[in-house]
């Protein structure tokens, strides 16, 4: 395992790019933030996680720039020597009262293979939002400052998103899985 627990890409995707995605989306598809509890699946939490989700294909154009991110910041961080397939990226928006508690992305093994790598691209300008900053535990700073900006960090990592207290939050989000024992 690496010393480094993210790599930060600061305006890696131009503003023109994220409103392309942006204005791509039909909220009216979207669910309610889910996350996992148990062999049974996924279940609504609103205390652990508040937000909108809309699923993407990763042979989109953001599903491309996922995965070359991911590849990226998996060979910089030296996380696992074994990436080998992608989940697929989830828009997320936080509205106000949004947040995501602490927690990691790691989910139990499937199919052999288990979440290493998480990626995550802040869609919007942050004057757009109050709250909402991207804390991974051994850092106290927000890691999005920018529209564009990207990290991707050690699925094990554990982090956050706190409240939303004002305005609208959009990132995307993806994983890269790799081999492991189940």
């Amino acid at each position: 395992m690496s010393n480094f627990t993210c790599m930060y890409y600061q305006q890696a995707m131009p503003p023109a790019f994220c409103d392309y995605v942006l204005n791509s989306l039909h909220w009216g598809d979207s669910k309610s933030g889910t996350v996992y509890q148990n062999k049974e699946g996924a279940v609504h939490n609103n205390t652990l996680r508040k937000t909108d989700i809309l699923s993407e294909n990763l042979m989109s154009p953001l599903g491309s720039v996922c995965k070359n991110y991911l590849v990226d910041g998996n060979v910089k961080g030296q996380w696992t020597q074994s990436l080998m397939d992608f989940d697929l990226v989830q828009i997320l928006r936080y509205t106000e009262g949004g947040h995501y508690k602490w927690h990691n992305d790691l989910l139990p093994p499937e199919n052999g293979t288990q979440r290493a790598a998480s990626f995550v691209l802040l869609l919007n300008d942050p004057s757009e939002f109050e709250g909402g900053l991207l804390q991974i535990r051994d850092k106290s700073e927000n890691l999005l400052k920018n529209k564009g900006d990207i990290v991707v960090f050690d699925s094990s990592a554990y982090h956050r998103v706190t409240p939303i207290t004002g305005g609208v939050r959009y990132t995307a989000v993806c994983w890269a899985r790799k081999f492991c024992e189940e």
